[in-house]
């Protein structure tokens, strides 16, 4: 049971910011307790790339699945190193 906690533990440290992943692990909070934090200026990005599942779908026949994961993580690294470059930043 111990594993599967630190497991899951991981798991939500990975996909989330670790305040966040913190408030959802908190013993004491109720079920029903979202999280939810307003902000007045944001800025949303969809992206989509063409061809992707495609692509995801060849390397998990030859399970280079992990690969698909990669590229996407450094799409993501560099789409936020584009954000904080000073250029593209706006002050709050």
């Amino acid at each position: 049971m111990k594993e599967l906690r630190e497991h899951n533990e991981c798991l939500l440290f990975n996909i989330l910011p670790s305040h966040v992943a913190q408030h959802f692990l908190e013993r004491d909070r109720h079920n029903e307790d979202l999280y939810s934090q307003s902000y007045e200026r944001v800025g949303v990005l969809f992206a989509s790339i063409p061809g992707f599942t495609d692509y995801y779908e060849q390397k998990e026949l030859i399970h280079q699945d992990v690969e698909c994961l990669r590229l996407l993580n450094e799409i993501i690294a560099d789409f936020d190193e584009v954000r904080i470059q000073s250029t593209h930043a706006v002050s709050l």
